[in-house]
């Protein structure tokens, strides 16, 4: 996968980012959480590329997308909407989705609207929250203010994963820690916005679930802090399509940058599942 995603699109005045590798075989859509980008994949992409046509997107505020004028701006129909426009760009009429945490509602939002370009959805530890545990979510993370740094190794040297958690083997997070950061007039900041950071919970599991066709499979890391016993057993009482729940012994919320080979395998054993060729 490379560093920086190379084809754009417009949506709504923004160019949003996207590639495609792998195969010529069906179609697999790579979707990251908030505050991240397609970096997040880069150990588990090129497991999938041999069978698949992986297609990578940054949403905008992220990675090397466009960013919206305003908080107000980033919501997950303008996300779903990049999403479809992506598809239509490389004429894809179908894909498989693997959607990491907020993603996960993104990728269930463009299986609500469009149910004919979603073969299946394989949730990797995304936040199910109630409707009380969104609202929170909203005040917990009220946007704000860039932060600056004077070098691109000070501004990289404090990047870490949140949730917090051990850090992964330098080969799997240096590729991330090494691609967050971008040159502003300002200085060096973080690529993604402050500004996207809880938007994906104005858009709630309860609205999209009972809308949704396609199949879904829900991966999370057993050392997780977002997807507890009580969002599992949500899960299964509101997601009407799904059809397994595995755990990924060790792994914490980024199942992928810890266990980037076993996430390519259950994406992969999901994906052939939901599209026949299992």
């Amino acid at each position: 996968m490379e560093a920086v995603l190379p084809e754009r699109v417009a949506v709504d005045g923004i160019e949003i980012a996207y590639g495609v590798s792998g195969s010529g075989g069906p179609d697999l859509v790579l979707l990251h959480g908030s505050g991240g980008s397609h970096q997040w994949w880069h150990a588990t992409a090129p497991l999938l590329e041999r069978d698949w046509r992986v297609i990578a997107v940054d949403l905008s505020g992220h990675g090397d997308s466009g960013e919206q004028a305003t908080r107000a701006d980033y919501r997950p129909d303008r996300w779903a909407r990049e999403v479809v426009a992506v598809l239509r760009a490389v004429g894809s009429a179908h894909a498989v989705f693997a959607a990491h945490s907020m993603g996960g509602r993104i990728a269930m939002l463009v299986a609500a609207e469009h149910p004919e370009l979603v073969d299946g959805i394989v949730l990797v530890d995304t936040n199910l929250g109630t409707l009380e545990e969104d609202a929170v979510n909203q005040v917990e993370f009220p946007g704000g203010d860039r932060k600056f740094y004077p070098t691109r190794e000070e501004a990289a040297g404090r990047f870490k994963l949140q949730p917090a958690q051990p850090a992964p083997p330098d080969h799997l997070i240096a590729p991330i820690r090494e691609n967050v950061t971008k040159l502003l007039p300002e200085g060096w900041s973080w690529k993604h916005s402050p500004n996207v950071l809880g938007r994906f919970s104005l858009t709630h599991v309860d609205d999209l679930a009972p809308r949704i066709t396609a199949p879904i499979a829900l991966v999370y890391g057993t050392e997780s802090e977002v997807v507890s016993e009580e969002r599992r057993a949500r899960a299964r009482a509101v997601l009407p399509t799904l059809v397994e729940i595995v755990p990924v012994e060790g792994a914490h919320h980024h199942v992928m940058v810890d266990e980037p080979e076993l996430t390519a395998e259950l994406v992969d054993s999901f994906a052939r599942r939901f599209t026949g060729r299992g």
